[in-house]
């Protein structure tokens, strides 16, 4: 099986609080109807959003304004389960095989976050046609997407998509239905006033034939891969640094993401060394002076400069080693 079809699912963390259990939880319920034995397997997980013996009480999300949240417990029974899912929705039951001849529907979505999206195509099972997924996608924005608009985040999670399924989406031999939970982009290829951006993203979208159709973001799959928690960047606080802001927003143990962790790590550091003042700088470092009569004026500890030893650049402005020293005229 091609790994980038399932790579968005195989590399989803497990669950650290009870809201990113939540946003787990609810993308596997839009295909447990597929997956066999789905209540025995989830079971572990939905008894941790059980907040005591009561069943009815479920717990609270921790992503509330100055609430920090509990230990979250994860046994190896929970951990298992979390990973049978996994494997389910990556498994030949769930997981079809791309048929060119069958109608495609591309499901994306937009975090603050995250783009995440679906590639479905319609299969008969048990004398009914279900929509059922061919491959997932998900991709952390960078800092520069994260600043988009919504609607322009969502529009990019549909500009991303199909280019990441081009092979897919290319020559078509049906349109290509997009479900988006943005209802001003069913509109989007006929509007005339766009931003450059925008006209960027049109010319790419030029190249498929599809029609975008609204679709409430609640009934929308792709919701739960565009807020995959682990590509959240964590919050800075009051008493975190910003060396630990960017530790902790890469994946421990990443071998990928190592070199670009360490040479940030260092520049935060960097950042956060107390710096001295102009004045106490201009004091400390010494710059020559220059004696157009080949005198001494400068200070004992640095040699001084003569006019012959000075050299002019293209501007005549007089330097020696790249360094511009004050010119005493009068000696």
């Amino acid at each position: 099986m091609d790994p980038e079809r399932i790579r968005a699912v195989e590399e989803w963390l497990p669950p650290q609080d009870v809201h990113q259990l939540q946003v787990f939880l609810g993308f596997a319920n839009f295909f447990r109807r597929f997956i066999k034995n789905y209540s025995r397997i989830a079971a572990p997980l939905l008894n941790l959003l059980k907040t005591g013996k009561n069943k009815k009480e479920i717990g609270v999300k921790v992503r509330q304004a100055n609430v920090v949240p509990p230990p979250f417990p994860l046994s190896e029974i929970v951990l298992e389960a979390f990973k049978a899912l996994k494997e389910a929705f990556m498994s030949a039951s769930l997981l079809q095989y791309f048929d060119e001849n069958k109608p495609m529907r591309v499901e994306t979505d937009a975090s603050a976050f995250t783009i995440g999206g679906i590639l479905m195509q319609q299969f008969e099972i048990n004398g009914h046609l279900h929509w059922l997924p061919v491959a997932y996608y998900s991709k952390k924005l960078l800092d520069t997407e994260t600043r988009y608009r919504t609607g322009e985040q969502e529009l990019f999670a549909i500009v991303e998509a199909m280019h990441h399924w081009r092979h897919y989406c290319r020559g078509a031999r049906h349109p290509i239905v997009v479900l988006t939970d943005h209802a001003n982009l069913v509109w989007f290829m006929t509007t005339p006033n766009l931003t450059r951006r925008q006209l960027k993203w049109a010319k790419k979208l030029a190249e498929y034939d599809f029609n975008v159709t609204y679709r409430e973001g609640k009934k929308n799959p792709a919701d739960g891969l565009s807020r995959r928690p682990d590509y959240e960047l964590p919050k800075a606080s009051t008493t975190s640094t910003a060396a630990e802001t960017v530790r902790q927003s890469f994946r421990l143990g990443s071998n990928d993401y190592k070199p670009v962790q360490e040479k940030l790590y260092t520049l935060a550091v960097m950042t956060l060394r107390p710096r001295r003042p102009v004045r106490q700088v201009q004091q400390e470092d010494v710059i020559p002076d220059i004696n157009m009569d080949g005198g001494t004026t400068g200070t004992p500890a640095v040699r001084n400069l003569s006019a012959r030893e000075a050299s002019r650049n293209s501007d005549a402005v007089v330097q020696r080693d790249n360094v511009v020293p004050n010119i005493n005229m009068d000696g």
